[in-house]
């Protein structure tokens, strides 16, 4: 668990505002150039002896859990041999079409072979997005013609590199670094969870003519994919939304205009003028895609604004500080998608004024009256607790307003430890970005190091003790008011470390981040 010694960690940690330099002596360690010969000797060694060892165990197995069973042995993964079977799998040209079976299903009678045929389809769709996507993100550092995924040109600016294979489609989640339309990389994240939440909104709608694709996303060394299913759709198949930011705005099919306009009468959100005439009037955002497929179904695409924006603190803030739309169909007023942004400039006084008046009864009305109920409570599960925030309509980020009007202290340390872990999480996880992008090495051993490091200076004892006070004390505690408003008192903010429950909070992380420890490390 703890695998350096005292003089590893030596300028460790730089009270400073700037995340990169937190981990400036850890990351030091690694530019050594000994350090990467020595890694990169030791993998290639491994590869030749992993390609020897298996070139008399051809298969004819081209199924992808075949393959990946035959690269993992069963248990461990071998990263270089999936990577060879995985560009067999592309040679081979079986793509699955993911999209024609869902739809098929979905149009289905309900019945229980039904809904275990989706259960089957949607287990095979994670897996398969998970064992391509931790491909493609490995190798994201990479020359790209080096890679076993090769990225393509599909136009968008939002993310990065974008890749098909075997009938998916992947998109980075990450702010581009010339536009800067997110202001970093986790804001570029949560407009990905807004993505899913705006597909997940149209498919409860329960309107059948309205189709969304499958869709999952993978969070791995600090990255985040979304995978989602091809669509049969081209570049003229768009009729009702943007694909230009608003620009160009279709609604000439009436058909789809109608059934867009019984799903946001469910949404409580309200049509408004938009386009570059400031002619055309739309229910939703206007850089939705709704398309009229080759298949005949109607297909919806960018659901990521879907949710009307609170008041904006920071440039480009609309794109992810959203309401929840649990919060948005409580209200007695519908809301615009585009409030806020220069898309929907036209009435641009009233929709921003609806917007904010909802955000101050979610404030002032909402999150008291929750916390009233809930301080009456007398269990938690510290892992229900974003589901029970967000069946509230309330946000995340709003934790800390939640908690400074709760008395009840099982549950003040219940949001106490979610907050810190949060702060964490996206930590560890920029820390995996850069060293992804530093080392360009598919290999897990440098992120495993990394992370070890990471836990022993958020939890370590005796060497690393000077080194963790630092850290919570100029690092976390300025990191956590800055992300949950009012969520520490005075005395939690002289001595946070001693008011939250580790073992709690390093499950939390764990949990959220995917990081798995060893039994002896647990015990320890």
């Amino acid at each position: 668990y703890q695998v350096h010694t005292e003089s590893t960690y030596n300028n460790l940690y730089v009270a400073t505002d700037d995340i990169g330099a937190v981990f400036t002596g850890y990351l030091s360690y690694y530019s050594d150039p000994n350090y990467a010969n020595a890694t990169n000797t030791n993998n290639n060694n491994n590869n030749n002896n992993n390609n020897n060892n298996n070139t008399n165990n051809e298969t004819s197995d081209l199924t992808l859990e075949g393959l990946v069973k035959q690269a993992s042995g069963g248990e461990k993964a071998n990263f270089v041999l999936l990577k060879k079977q995985t560009q067999r799998i592309i040679n081979t040209q079986l793509t699955r079409d993911w999209n024609g079976e869902f739809q098929e299903l979905v149009d289905e009678p309900d019945s229980q072979r039904k809904f275990e045929k989706l259960a089957a389809l949607e287990r095979d769709f994670v897996y398969a997005s998970e064992t391509y996507g931790r491909i493609i993100i490995s190798e994201h550092g990479l020359p790209k013609e080096s890679r076993t995924i090769a990225p393509i040109e599909i136009g968008g600016v939002a993310g990065g590199d974008k890749y098909i294979v075997q009938g998916i489609l992947f998109k980075f989640c990450k702010d581009d670094p010339y536009l800067k339309l997110y202001d970093g990389d986790e804001n570029a994240m949560k407009a990905a969870s807004h993505e899913r939440n705006g597909l997940m909104a149209f498919y409860h709608c329960g309107i059948s003519q309205l189709h969304v694709p499958l869709m999952s996303y993978i969070d791995y060394r600090g990255f985040r994919l979304i995978a989602c299913s091809l669509l049969p759709i081209g570049n003229d198949s768009l009729v009702y939304g943007s694909k230009d930011g608003g620009i160009t705005v279709y609604t000439e099919n009436t058909e789809l205009n109608e059934l867009m306009k019984r799903a946001c009468i469910n949404l409580n959100l309200k049509p408004h003028i938009v386009g570059s005439d400031q002619d055309k009037q739309i229910w939703t955002p206007a850089d939705i895609e709704g398309h009229l497929g080759r298949d005949g179904r109607f297909y919806l695409l960018d659901f990521a604004r879907l949710a009307p924006p609170e008041p904006p603190t920071s440039k480009g803030s609309f794109l992810y500080k959203l309401l929840r739309l649990e919060f948005v169909r409580q209200l007695d007023f519908p809301l615009s998608s585009d409030a806020f942004s220069s898309i929907g400039r036209h009435n641009a006084s009233e929709h921003n004024l609806e917007a904010r008046n909802a955000y101050e009864i979610l404030l002032n009305q909402v999150i008291p009256k929750t916390s009233e109920i809930w301080d009456t409570k007398e269990s938690f599960r510290v892992q229900e607790l974003p589901y029970m925030l967000h069946s509230a309509g309330i946000n995340i980020r709003l934790l800390g307003q939640v908690r400074s009007k709760i008395t009840n202290p099982k549950l003040r340390t219940i949001i106490l430890v979610e907050c810190v872990m949060r702060v964490m999480k996206n930590h560890v996880r920029y820390l995996l970005r850069e060293e992804v992008k530093r080392i360009c090495v598919p290999s897990e051993d440098p992120y495993r190091r990394l992370v070890v490091g990471f836990l022993n200076l958020c939890f370590g004892s005796g060497a690393m003790e000077l080194f963790r006070k630092d850290y919570w004390t100029h690092f976390l505690i300025p990191k956590l008011e800055a992300k949950f408003d009012k969520v520490l008192n005075e005395d939690e903010k002289e001595d946070l470390f001693s008011k939250v429950p580790l073992t709690d909070l390093l499950n939390r992380l764990t949990a959220e981040t995917g990081i798995r420890l060893s039994k002896e490390a647990i015990h320890d």
